[in-house]
């Protein structure tokens, strides 16, 4: 079946271009009739970018992919990176834990930007230009991966290029029931104290 043959009732044409036809109509003047109707063509604002050519077009249509998607709205300026294959941000279950950890250091989700290394790989430079982070928190992430020029040990809070990183192992490890993940989350919970203040 062909559309390039139909001719739409123009009932429905007058719906689909009401505002465009009204729009233009000196409200104190009836049109008699179509040739009455004038509607001015511009290219002003039409399409953004259009003052630039083509490629003005492109790059004001073409969306941002190149900005980091992260769970959170970042109010505290806390980038929290991790890394899950199989999940967009974080896993519920771990979610819930770092939601425990954040709420100890008198912060919420709000506060933070949890990013998911897996989906490509964050780098410092773009991370600091996009987020501005003041603590980042790296969950089974080394530093180096990140683009960073040193490594440090895991669980001891450093500060570097103006910004505080920590080395956390990761969240299923601190989640079990076990002596050795006991003594890992309160090593990780003197680690936050100062670099919270709390």
């Amino acid at each position: 079946m062909s559309f390039k043959d139909t001719i739409l009732p123009d009932f429905v044409i007058a719906d689909l271009y009401a505002d465009s036809i009204t729009a233009n109509i000196d409200r104190g003047a009836i049109p008699k009739s179509a040739d009455e109707i004038a509607v001015p063509f511009t290219t002003e604002a039409v399409i953004p970018g259009m003052e630039k050519g083509l490629e003005g077009i492109k790059a004001a249509v073409t969306p941002k992919t190149d900005l980091y998607r992260f769970l959170g709205k970042n109010q505290k300026k806390v980038s929290v990176i991790a890394r899950y294959k199989d999940d967009p941000y974080i896993p519920e279950e771990h979610l819930q834990f770092l939601i425990k950890i954040l709420s100890a250091c008198k912060l919420n989700l709000g506060d933070v930007a949890i990013l998911n290394d897996a989906a490509g790989g964050i780098g410092i430079a773009k991370l600091k230009e996009q987020l501005d982070p003041g603590f980042v928190l790296l969950f089974a992430v080394e530093p180096v991966e990140i683009g960073l020029p040193l490594s440090f040990p895991l669980l001891r809070p450093q500060l570097f290029d103006g910004c505080n990183f920590l080395t956390i192992p990761r969240i299923e490890t601190l989640i079990q029931d076990t002596d050795t993940a006991k003594g890992l989350k309160k090593q990780l919970w003197d680690c936050l104290k100062k670099m919270f203040g709390v």
